[in-house]
C-alpha cells in the first residue's frame, strides 16, 4: 500500500491491529484515472475490479430506506479492487505495482 499512496488514498489502519489485506483497495483521483489504470493492468494481464455497487442502487432496494449521504457513489466511481490473497508472491506484488507506477 504504502508504494501506491500517490496515487490514491487507502483505508488507514489502526495503531492496535493489523490487516489481514484479503481485499486491497484504492480510492483514486477520479473515474478516468480508474478506468485508465483498469485497462493498463488487463493489458499486463493483472485483473482488477470495481468495487461493489451501493446496495441502494440497486432495483431490489429501490423502495428501501437509505440513511447515506452520497459517499458510497463516490467510492463506487473511483474505487479499484487491485489483485490481493495470502498466495500472492512478493514477484506477482512487485509485477503489480510497476505496472501501476508506469
Amino acid at each position: 500500500a504504502s508504494k501506491l499512496a500517490e496515487f490514491g488514498t487507502f483505508q488507514k489502519e489502526l495503531n492496535t491491529a493489523t490487516s489481514n489485506r484479503w481485499l486491497s483497495a484504492l480510492v483514486l483521483r477520479d473515474i478516468h484515472t480508474k478506468k485508465t489504470w483498469q485497462q493498463k493492468l488487463l493489458e499486463q494481464h493483472i485483473e482488477s475490479r470495481e468495487l461493489w455497487q451501493p446496495l441502494n442502487s440497486l432495483p431490489q432496494f429501490k423502495k428501501s430506506y437509505y440513511f447515506g449521504n452520497g459517499v458510497e457513489n463516490t467510492m463506487y466511481q473511483r474505487g479499484l479492487c487491485l489483485p490481493s490473497g495470502s498466495n500472492l508472491e512478493a514477484l506477482e506484488l512487485d509485477a503489480i505495482t510497476a505496472c501501476i507506477e508506469r
